[in-house]
């Protein structure tokens, strides 16, 4: 065992883990990857736990005006001098993050989201030379600072052209405009009933950066789906396309390497089958926020055992949804997920709102989300990936057991379809 390997399980930003020296798998080669495959707007969609956010945060650490190269020294993409002459440290960059934004109401949500994006306008003023704005910039961001008790949304729906338009006046070029979990607002309002009004409102929000902005040079976002009425000319990479496979999550080559750096290369079946289970772009891709918070596990307690790490509300929900609206038919497809059988699904690579309602549809937003996962016999067969999202098929399906029994019992359904749902994980594998 080899605790001098630090380990910051969950951290996701660059320049803090490699300051700090901690534990990195070298994903640098995303970066020349996403200047050969992306569009004047991309979208990267992954589940959570792949290392979305940290990607972001290391492609701001190296694109952003005043770059460090020693956060990037030893990493592959240092031998890249192309991407290096033509990227590194050349561009103004605003990053914001929509992780945690959220309200039990519109208003309530749209107030966390005026709050992120003061966050970026109180960072925007510790710049040198702030004062040389316009002063119709700095009235712009001062409202955007100090908004009213209910924020101005004509105003903070102009939020990243206000800002776009600031950075790049004070650095006299385009601005590369970064935005990680652009949809997790949009995924936890579903369920509170706001969800159509927030996706109106984050349109015309993120529009002023995706459609013809000439002081955007290009848009990178990330989130978990790909969600309609957004945007339409977006670059996409699903977990589908081969773009991006082995950029997101860790291979088993990574992590069978990670284990063998802390002394633990004995732990790869355990991890196999708690966290890996993916097929991205056709190859195998573990959760890499659960391995590592496993490995960080293992240096504390070499006896310690596999555990679920995987639970979001959001999700959760959308999850949850699904078993309680199941009818028969569908009840017979969650049975076999469970019980580890494949099941046949149409993928679709774009979701609507209308899909939250239709069962069929949602099927598909599991796979997207993390929850299901293709087979390797099959692109279109699939099944729950391993036992850490299984538990939390489990955990639901018995929040729902008393749900389900009355459905049952209404519509005088054969009550043994009651019994195989609830399993223990052990059992169900």
């Amino acid at each position: 065992m080899d605790n001098a390997v630090n380990i910051e399980a969950g951290n996701s930003v660059f320049q803090r883990i490699r300051e700090c020296k901690s534990y990195c798998v070298d994903k640098s080669l995303l970066i020349k990857e996403f200047f050969k495959s992306k569009g004047r707007a991309s979208l990267i969609t992954r589940p959570r736990g792949f290392g979305k956010s940290l990607n972001l945060s290391m492609l701001k650490s190296y694109l952003e005006i005043g770059a460090d190269p020693e956060l990037f020294k030893g990493l592959e993409i240092e031998s890249e001098t192309g991407i290096r002459d033509a990227h590194f440290g050349k561009h103004p960059v605003l990053h914001i993050s929509l992780a945690g934004v959220s309200g039990e109401s519109f208003i309530e949500c749209a107030n966390s989201l005026a709050q992120r994006v003061c966050e970026v306008c109180q960072d925007l003023k510790t710049l040198p030379d702030y004062d040389r704005l316009s002063p119709d910039s700095k009235n712009d961001i001062e409202r955007l600072i100090s908004p009213p008790v209910s924020p101005d949304l004509a105003h903070l729906k102009s939020g990243l052209s206000i800002l776009t338009r600031a950075l790049s006046s004070y650095y006299g070029k385009e601005v590369v405009v970064l935005i990680d979990e652009y949809d997790a607002a949009i995924l936890q309002s579903i369920s509170k009933g706001y969800g159509n009004r927030l996706l109106d409102f984050l349109s015309g929000f993120y529009s002023c950066v995706l459609k013809g902005n000439e002081r955007v040079e290009f848009v990178a976002l990330t989130g978990c789906l790909r969600i309609a009425g957004i945007e339409d000319n977006l670059v996409v990479s699903t977990v589908s396309d081969p773009e991006y496979a082995s950029r997101f999550g860790l291979t088993e080559e990574e992590v069978a390497k990670a284990l063998a750096d802390i002394g633990f290369s004995g732990a790869l079946p355990s991890i196999r089958e708690w966290h890996g289970g993916y097929l991205f772009g056709g190859k195998r891709i573990y959760n890499a926020s659960s391995v590592m918070s496993y490995c960080k596990d293992l240096q504390g307690n070499p006896k310690a055992h596999p555990k679920s790490h995987w639970a979001n509300s959001s999700d959760d929900d959308i999850l949850q949804d699904v078993i309680a609206r199941a009818e028969s038919e569908d009840l017979t497809d969650l049975k076999k997920y469970i019980l580890g059988e494949p099941v046949k699904l149409a993928m679709k690579s774009e979701i609507a709102f209308g899909d939250f309602e239709d069962i069929s549809s949602l099927w598909s937003v599991l796979v997207h989300l993390g929850y299901l996962a293709p087979c390797d016999q099959s692109p279109d067969l699939f099944r729950i990936p391993n036992k850490e999202v299984l538990g939390s098929w489990l955990r639901l399906t018995n929040a729902s057991m008393t749900q389900a029994r009355r459905k049952a019992k209404a519509r005088q359904r054969d009550p043994s379809i009651d019994f195989w749902i609830w399993k223990s994980p052990a059992a169900a594998r």
